[in-house]
């Protein structure tokens, strides 16, 4: 981490710069977070307004998430010939590593832009939490048709009245589940474990019915609590699981993509409702375009983890089909119970986008 608490990060090009060299810098300095909520008023030499976007997410800089915003920053760059400039802040350095704080910067236009978790976006809409729902997607390609599709766009148009313009949808990836004391190949196999999930009752609930206990706790004092065996295990897509170095807490992990994570692509919506219509297009196309770089890293990633974390020392297991279909069985009463939160109509709407 550099010392200079004043000093802020350099242009979008030394970012994706320091990105390409593997540069390690996971810390990084704040910068001045004065509310601004409407496009800067200087003028360029063509007469159009200059344009600077801060945008945040949780991760490294290292990650995908990282890299499909430097992506991102420099195709807006290019294509608004330099009118649009973006600032990216990694591991949530403007919100002390709260996502929730990031998503009120983003409604109080402190942010300009951030990439969230649909979880985390579930504290604030409930509905986002049905994206999650266990064993929804059989394979990524499904979860991007049905995000890409009416349902999705249904969804992010929901956010509007809480202050934020859903643009697109990138992704996290597939949360697996680890543990310190044993491999687990079938539901009978989670009994007795405990288990740290996210604050959502969905997924109390689901750990409940597999006969483990769930113990909800902030992602923040997840480590400590498995080094200090307060919990057995976790879940969280790979990247996570890897980038949070829970390989050194944890022994086993079990492939088996019961829970799929969407990032939601978002905007202050006083900022985007001040932009004019080309530098709209201009965004959310690299939004867009960002996005199916990102999903493509991601995915990659996801094939060359397993491998980075068995040579880690990890014990890796991989459900099959057959395997998978025991614990969908187990938790298949968790559509009905959520039904209230989620709307039963979103639920059916999501479940045929995913066929």
């Amino acid at each position: 981490m550099m010392n200079s608490l004043g000093m802020k990060l350099g242009t979008v090009a030394l970012i994706a710069a320091l990105t390409m060299t593997g540069c390690g810098n996971y810390g990084g300095q704040k910068t001045d977070t004065a509310n601004t909520t409407k496009p800067e008023n200087t003028v360029t030499d063509s007469g159009k307004p200059a344009i600077t976007i801060k945008a945040s997410h949780g991760d490294p800089e290292s990650s995908p998430r990282h890299k499909g915003l430097a992506q991102f920053a420099k195709t807006v760059d290019e294509k608004s010939q330099g009118r649009i400039k973006v600032t990216i802040y990694p591991n949530g350095q403007l919100s002390n590593g709260n996502n929730q704080t990031m998503i009120e910067q983003l409604q109080t236009g402190t942010l300009q832009m951030a990439t969230v978790s649909n979880l985390v976006f579930s504290n604030f809409e409930k509905k986002f939490g049905a994206l999650s729902l266990p064993f929804l997607f059989n394979d990524r390609q499904k979860a991007y048709n049905a995000v890409d599709g009416p349902v999705g766009t249904e969804l992010l148009s929901t956010l509007e009245a809480k202050g934020i313009q859903g643009v697109g949808y990138w992704e996290g990836g597939f949360r697996q589940i680890t543990n310190s004391k044993k491999a687990i190949a079938t539901p009978e196999d989670l009994q007795g474990l405990k288990i740290r999930v996210p604050e959502i009752t969905m997924y109390q609930s689901l750990y409940k019915k597999l006969g483990a206990t769930a113990t909800p706790m902030a992602f923040g004092e997840l480590f400590s609590a498995m080094e200090q065996k307060v919990v057995d295990g976790q879940e969280n897509p790979l990247v996570t699981i890897d980038s949070a170095k829970f390989q050194e807490v944890q022994k086993h992990v079990t492939i088996w993509d019961y829970s799929w994570d969407a990032l939601i692509v978002g905007f202050n919506k006083k900022f985007w409702d001040g932009l004019d219509d080309e530098s709209k297009k201009i965004i959310t196309d690299a939004v867009k375009e960002a996005g199916t770089y990102e999903r493509g890293l991601v995915a990659q990633g996801d094939k060359d983890l397993i491998d980075k974390l068995a040579k880690d020392g990890m014990t890796v297991t991989q459900l099959s089909d057959q395997q998978k279909q025991a614990f969908r069985a187990k938790v298949a009463d968790v559509y009905k119970e959520v039904e209230s939160e989620y709307i039963a109509e979103l639920i059916d709407k999501l479940v045929e986008a995913a066929k």
